[in-house]
C-alpha cells in the first residue's frame, strides 16, 4: 500500500538510505528539512520528493497540506564532541514532542520513531533518546507507533565520526597501531542497507493504534573485537596488506559500558523479514565506497 510520509532525518546517514528505498516502493514522500540543512546526500532524490522548511511553516499545516498519513522520524543529534545539552534536546526530544503533537492533531495513521540500544545512564544523547521514548505510550491511544531500536550500524556514507569509518582511515593511513578496549563487548553489527529494508518492513505492518517495539539488526551478536578484525581482514583484501597493529586492550572501557545489550530481533523477523548482506559481503561493500571516497 502507497502511502504519504514525512520524513525526518533524510540528510543523514541512515536517511539517505531510507529515503530512497521509499521512493522505489512507490510512497510519496514529503521530506522536512531546516534552513541551515545540506542536501548533497539526498541529491538524485530531490526532483522526486517535496521539500519543506521546518523553520518556515507549522508542522501541523504542513500534513495537513500534504496529506501526510505517515511519519517517519530519523532524525537525531549525538552531541559528539558538545556539550550543548539544550540543542541536544531541541532535536533529541522537543522536535519529537511536536511531530506527535501535530500528528494527532491532524490524524496521521503512523509514526515510527528511531530510538537507540543505548541504555539512558551512557551519555546525554541516549538519555533524550530513552526521554522521547517515554512519551510514545501518550500519543500511542491516537496512533499506531513503531519504536525501533537501531543496533550497530554501518555501511558507505557512515560521518566520519562513526566507528567503522575511523576504523577504515586508520588502515588508509597505515597507522603501526590502533588503539582499541579488548573488544569483548558484544554488538549486533548491521549494514545500512539492511536497517533501511527493515524499516520499510514495519511500515507495510501497519496497524491501528498501539505501541510497538521492534530491535533492528541482524539477530548475530559478535564481539567488537571480532567486528574489527573481519573488517581489518577484508580491507586488506580489497586494498592490500596494510600492516596495522590491532592494540586490542590499550584503550580502557568507557564509564557504564554495556558488555553484553538486551537486544532481541525476534518480533522484527515475526514480520518475515531477514538481513540480505552477511558481515563480510557488508563490509566489503562499504570499504569498497571508502576506496572509491563515497
Amino acid at each position: 500500500m502507497s502511502r504519504t510520509v514525512l520524513l525526518t532525518g533524510a540528510t543523514g546517514f541512515l536517511g539517505s538510505h531510507v529515503l530512497p528505498a521509499l521512493l522505489a516502493r512507490g510512497h510519496r514522500v514529503v521530506v522536512l528539512i531546516r534552513s541551515s540543512s545540506k542536501t548533497d546526500r539526498i541529491a538524485a532524490c530531490l526532483d522526486d520528493v517535496v521539500l519543506v522548511d521546518i523553520d518556515a511553516a507549522p508542522l501541523e499545516q504542513v500534513m495537513a497540506t500534504h496529506g501526510i498519513d505517515t511519519v517517519v522520524h530519523l532524525a537525531c543529534e549525538q552531541g559528539r564532541g558538545s556539550s550543548d545539552i539544550a540543542a541536544l534536546l531541541a532535536v533529541n526530544l522537543t522536535l519529537g514532542i511536536q511531530l506527535l503533537q501535530a500528528a494527532r492533531s491532524s490524524g496521521v495513521r503512523y509514526f515510527i520513531n528511531a530510538d537507540t540500544l543505548l541504555d539512558a545512564g551512557v551519555n546525554a544523547y541516549a538519555l533524550s533518546k530513552k526521554q522521547f521514548s517515554a512519551w510514545l505510550p501518550y500519543f500511542s491511544t491516537a496512533m499506531a507507533i513503531a519504536n525501533l531500536r537501531l543496533g550497530n550500524i554501518y555501511g558507505p556514507g557512515e560521518p566520519a565520526s562513526g566507528f567503522l569509518s575511523w576504523l577504515l582511515q586508520e588502515f588508509a593511513r597505515r597507522a603501526d597501531r590502533v588503539e582499541l578496549t579488548e573488544g569483548a563487548q558484544l554488538r549486533d553489527f548491521v549494514h545500512v542497507a539492511d536497517v533501511s529494508a527493515a524499516i520499510l518492513a514495519v511500515l507495510d505492518r501497519g496497524g491501528e493504534t498501539g505501541l510497538a517495539a521492534y530491535d533492528i539488526g541482524s539477530g548475530e551478536m559478535l564481539s567488537v573485537r571480532t567486528f574489527v578484525e573481519t573488517a581489518q581482514a577484508v580491507f586488506e583484501q580489497e586494498a592490500g596488506f596494510m600492516g596495522s597493529q590491532l592494540a586490542f586492550g590499550a584503550l580502557p572501557y568507557r564509564p557504564g559500558e554495556v558488555m553484553v545489550p538486551q537486544f532481541d530481533t525476534a518480533a522484527l523477523f515475526a514480520l518475515g523479514w531477514r538481513p540480505a548482506l552477511p558481515l563480510r559481503e557488508g563490509l566489503a561493500d562499504t570499504t569498497r565506497a571508502f576506496l572509491s571516497g563515497n
